[in-house]
């Protein structure tokens, strides 16, 4: 019910949308953004990045599980956004935790969570390769996804960094 675990709680299904939404206040940023991410999975934005910049604690994960929890389940926005017109159906939700290690290494994990383990399969060969432009839009053509990517720097840091790529 709660999200102890943070973005991760939300691939799992264990946070109650009622209960979540109930404890958490609407907050203009967090209407923005779930603004900007319904706008892309409408059709109707080109923005498809939207980065999360607040001190520690400002509520960067709640509103990622916000976004995912009425991206999963559209209804949820006419009953706790209705100035946010909804997509026609659901999206995938792909949720990361940028602290956890991935067997299959990042992109590997997200190709996971869309049920798609194939299309990246040669890049976890070996060493770990990130995927190219043309790999994503072979993983990504005909989904309507949302990816959730949390704690970004320690995985740019400790993961990332940490991978030697040539001399």
């Amino acid at each position: 019910i709660e999200p102890r675990d943070g973005i991760k709680s939300l691939i799992g299904n264990a946070i109650d949308p009622a209960i979540f939404f109930k404890r958490n206040y609407p907050t203009a940023g967090l209407v923005r953004i779930i603004q900007a991410a319904t706008a892309r999975l409408r059709g109707e934005s080109a923005t498809g990045v939207i980065l999360l910049r607040q001190a520690m604690g400002g509520g960067k994960t709640h509103s990622q599980i916000a976004a995912g929890l009425v991206a999963k389940n559209p209804p949820l926005l006419k009953k706790y956004f209705p100035e946010i017109t909804a997509p026609t159906g659901p999206a995938e939700v792909v949720a990361l935790d940028g602290r956890a290690k991935f067997k299959n290494g990042t992109w590997g994990e997200v190709a996971r969570q869309l049920g798609d383990k194939s299309t990246f399969a040669h890049l976890y060969q070996g060493q770990l390769e990130a995927p190219s432009p043309e790999e994503w839009t072979e993983l990504l053509m005909g989904k309507k996804a949302l990816i959730l990517i949390d704690e970004l720097r320690p995985y740019l840091i400790d993961h990332a960094a940490g991978i030697p790529v040539g001399s």
